[in-house]
């Protein structure tokens, strides 16, 4: 995985629909694999993906920093 501070650095910072569907085309897999394997539900890890990019988003978008989102 390149990482989140690399992706979004390779793009131009105004461009964040371009950096959040980096963001989920690398980190999308693994995610629902984890979610997957925590739920026990494909239907469920299904949700669980694009809900926690919502979340990201909107946590973002607050100016909560990097370190709170990781709690």
């Amino acid at each position: 995985m390149t990482g989140v501070r690399t992706v979004a650095s390779s793009l131009d910072p105004w461009d964040r629909r371009d950096v959040l569907a980096r963001l989920y085309d690398e980190y999308a897999p693994a995610l629902f694999r984890t979610a997957l394997a925590t739920t026990g539900s494909t239907e469920d890890a299904e949700d669980v993906v694009p809900e926690v990019f919502v979340r990201l988003t909107r946590d973002r978008q607050r100016g909560r920093h990097e370190r709170e989102v990781r709690r």
